[in-house]
């Protein structure tokens, strides 16, 4: 029989665990880590002042459109609210407007696997959640690509961290990282931590 003290420090670790592995991504645009683009070379969309975003294609196989049309809602969303004046306008649409000053957010979701959050605390990997896929910046106006970057998200942990996250998290940690990188190639710039003084 354990005592008081090992229940305590098991329950302590369990739970420094869990915080450590669910604070690794997260669902705020600001804090969120960009993409990598696939050139790995840096974007520039500062001449771009409309942003249209489509609804994302959903190629995995069994799953309803409407996942992608709710993941570009998202990234737009973000795109109008999380950096000030990024854009003068973002639209929601499934045809851009073909303007000078436009760019088209557009996006394909290729794996898209709920998993089990009870299965995935007792069993682990074989209960896991993956959401994978890529997002296209072009130019409006001729089609040109400016920006491609893959998303890839797995949550596979067994135990408790197992059942801390869901798709649903791992489509809003994506919208953020998406929203994030057209951001920073856009030319915002995340703010910079102030150390204490001393």
């Amino acid at each position: 029989m354990k005592t008081t003290s090992e229940v305590l420090s098991l329950v302590c670790i369990s739970t420094g665990l869990l915080l450590a592995f669910s604070g690794c991504a997260t669902k705020s645009s600001t804090a969120a880590k960009p993409l990598v683009t696939t050139s790995g070379a840096p974007v520039q969309l500062n001449r771009y002042q409309v942003a249209t975003v489509v609804p994302f294609q959903v190629t995995a196989p069994g799953v309803d459109q409407s996942v992608g049309a709710r993941l570009s809602d998202d990234v737009a969303r973000r795109l109008e609210s999380d950096f000030g004046p990024l854009f003068r306008e973002v639209r929601r649409s499934s045809a851009p407007l073909g303007s000078d000053d436009e760019l088209v957010v557009n996006g394909t979701i290729h794996t898209y696997r709920e998993g089990n959050k009870i299965a995935r605390a007792i069993f682990g990997p074989p209960a896991s959640a993956g959401f994978d896929g890529q997002i296209t910046v072009t130019d409006a106006r001729d089609g040109h690509v400016l920006l491609t970057a893959p998303f890839d998200k797995f949550w596979g942990w067994a135990g408790l961290a197992g059942a801390t996250k869901g798709i649903e998290d791992m489509s809003t940690e994506t919208a953020a990282a998406i929203a994030n990188t057209i951001a920073q190639a856009k030319g915002w710039h995340p703010p910079t931590r102030q150390s204490a003084s001393r």
